[in-house]
């Protein structure tokens, strides 16, 4: 069994204070960020691809910017969680 430690970005970060969304962020932020995102300079955002560890980062980036608070103690806007890979040993099979 292979373990992976991932570092996850935390979607829901919070402030210390309630907030309206039309005073977080615009339309035209928004366009500026999909653009950003879906742009052929983040390689793509295929799972454990650098396009993926690139996009997270703008995102924490976007984040910090926006002065939302991080959710973890370490200051980060990421998660590490494990993901436990089984390997296959040997297949059996009965064919009547």
């Amino acid at each position: 069994m292979k373990k992976l430690v991932i570092p996850a970005l935390i979607l829901f970060a919070s402030t210390t204070q309630a907030q309206k969304i039309n005073k977080i962020i615009s339309e035209k932020k928004v366009r500026k960020i999909e653009t950003a995102l879906s742009s052929d300079a983040m390689g793509g955002r295929g799972l454990f691809s650098p396009g993926l560890d690139m996009a997270a980062d703008f995102i924490a980036a976007v984040f910090k910017t926006e002065g939302l608070q991080p959710v973890n103690d370490n200051g980060s806007y990421f998660q590490e969680f494990e993901v436990v890979e089984a390997k296959q040993t040997g297949v059996r099979g009965n064919i009547n």
